[in-house]
């Protein structure tokens, strides 16, 4: 069903969580925009985003890939997180989170999936977390439903080779096209093709089509891998490995983020 335009701002207010807007209501692609953000420490750099559970706003979790935190070393992270000042700029702000106690991971990872999930905790004073509720996440249903298939336009927020978009420390924005089929059912294809080149950086990058005039974008997968050919080079004094790039990236489905975050609230219970 197609929503009026003037019951959106309401609609983009409930899907979006302490949005750092002004009062300025979200569009489409922004509602993704401002809830994702570059983690990383001296190991690892990748982009991960935030959802809360509806019933749950205040409460946000961190989403990406679990080789992301696996390759951490230590016990804590870095999530770049934006706030803006009097004069309109956004300003960076390095907030420290924890990923393990003494050695015990404290993320919760898919057991089949490369996902992991992790409760983002004590927010910054004063700083804002805005983040997406989980209705925007697509379950296998939804997936259905929206009738994505191969040659669709998707688009991906990342952070590639650990790129920011400006000083603010927003991730870019890259368009990207459907390149696998079928995409269901998700139990038998657990993850699709993009035609899209995967960086470091790019790991946790949520994937998402957006929503015409009036409906809110739909999450439909992570970004976990790159697909490349190794070929391997034999001289006389020498061999190399040589690594090219397909221009693809593999996505696994949104599907097995609502598993995991329901594998978390279990855990929690």
């Amino acid at each position: 069903m197609k929503l009026p335009h003037f019951l959106y701002p309401a609609l983009a207010s409930l899907l979006l969580s302490s949005a750092p807007l002004d009062g300025q209501t979200p569009r489409n692609a922004e509602l993704i925009l401002h809830s994702t953000f570059k983690l990383f420490n001296s190991e690892s750099t990748a982009t991960c985003f935030l959802i809360h559970q509806e019933d749950s706003p205040d409460n946000p979790v961190i989403i990406s890939a679990a080789h992301v935190f696996e390759k951490m070393q230590g016990d804590t992270a870095i999530i770049v997180l934006r706030h803006k000042d009097d004069g309109g700029k956004y300003q960076r702000h390095d907030h420290k989170i924890q990923i393990r106690d003494k050695k015990k991971t404290l993320w919760t990872r898919h057991p089949k999936h490369d996902i992991a999930v992790l409760p983002l905790g004590k927010k910054p004073d004063g700083i804002p977390c805005p983040s997406l509720t989980a209705t925007l996440l697509s379950d296998a249903g939804k997936l259905k439903k929206s009738g994505i298939t191969i040659c669709e336009s998707v688009f991906v927020l990342g952070y590639p080779e650990r790129t920011e978009a400006n000083s603010g420390g927003f991730p870019v924005a890259r368009h990207a096209t459907v390149a696998s089929f079928p995409l269901t059912p998700v139990n038998h294809y657990p993850s699709f093709m993009i035609d899209f080149n995967t960086f470091g950086g790019d790991s946790g990058a949520p994937v998402f089509a957006k929503g015409s005039s009036g409906t809110p974008p739909l999450i439909i997968g992570i970004a976990v891998a790159q697909y490349r050919f190794d070929e391997k080079l034999k001289m006389l004094n020498e061999e190399r490995s040589v690594h090219h790039p397909l221009g693809l990236s593999k996505i696994v489905h949104s599907q097995f983020i609502i598993e995991t975050l329901a594998m978390l609230a279990d855990k929690d219970s």
